[in-house]
């Protein structure tokens, strides 16, 4: 048995990095105080090896995050791609001296899931959503999601489903040959199910279509523990995105 952990979570998401690769392929900050903005990272991180997600604290970025940054960045030649995931994490980079990454930092939450999306999954296999409102349901479903190329989105269990994210669902659909509703009606509406098609899988068994196979076979092969032991993966893992971004500290 090996314990990864650090002082404080700042320390543990670096030491979970390190762990993971020796040098990643991209970096992903994001804040470690609120659960969303590291959500739609961590989803990213579990379907694609060598992305890593670190966490700042809010707009200030913790030493063990800028030690582990400026490591690798030495380490890969200063070549490191670095991306600021929320407003919060492109603030961190930002008053830590760092130029040149880039951003998905939306206005809300759900804005900022949206632009994970776009950036990180172009022509989508498979599209998911969970409530923001929470962390669980987002939680298992980003680990769910290393099976499947595709983002979760999070959505406002009130609003429903955002007008800019239906409009970037539908223009996806020639893409996508399927989509993942999780959590129960208690936690996201019936109605969001219509918004991504006419073959929608649950995590509470409602009716999965076929695509690509059985999705049956693959939920009765484990994919709930499959999600509980990705858990670290899913939030501070490896992956890469269809973009390529230097970052420099100067």
């Amino acid at each position: 048995m090996q314990r990864i952990g650090g002082k404080d979570r700042y320390q543990t998401a670096a030491y979970i990095a390190g762990q993971a690769v020796d040098v990643p392929t991209r970096v992903l900050v994001a804040t470690g105080n609120n659960y969303p903005d590291a959500l739609s990272a961590g989803a990213v991180a579990a379907s694609h090896p060598g992305t890593v997600v670190l966490l700042s604290d809010n707009a200030s970025m913790p030493q063990a995050t800028e030690a582990y940054l400026e490591e690798m960045d030495t380490r890969s030649n200063h070549h490191l791609n670095v991306w600021g995931i929320g407003q919060q994490g492109v603030s961190a980079l930002g008053s830590a001296g760092w130029t040149g990454f880039a951003s998905a930092a939306g206005a809300d939450r759900y804005a900022t899931s949206l632009l994970v999306a776009r950036d990180f999954f172009p022509g989508p296999d498979t599209i998911a959503l969970a409530t923001g409102a929470n962390f669980p349901d987002a939680l298992s479903a980003g680990a769910f999601l290393s099976r499947f190329w595709g983002p979760l989105l999070l959505v406002d269990p009130q609003a429903g489903l955002a007008p800019q994210a239906a409009a970037w669902i539908d223009g996806e659909r020639g893409s996508t040959s399927a989509g993942f509703v999780f959590g129960g009606p208690g936690a996201l509406p019936r109605s969001v199910d219509g918004q991504l098609g006419a073959e929608i899988s649950t995590a509470t068994g409602v009716s999965i279509g076929d695509f690509h196979g059985s999705l049956a076979a693959h939920l009765a092969a484990g994919a709930a523990g499959t999600a509980g032991a990705a858990e670290p993966k899913a939030m501070a893992g490896a992956g890469a995105s269809a973009q390529s971004t230097e970052a420099a500290k100067h």
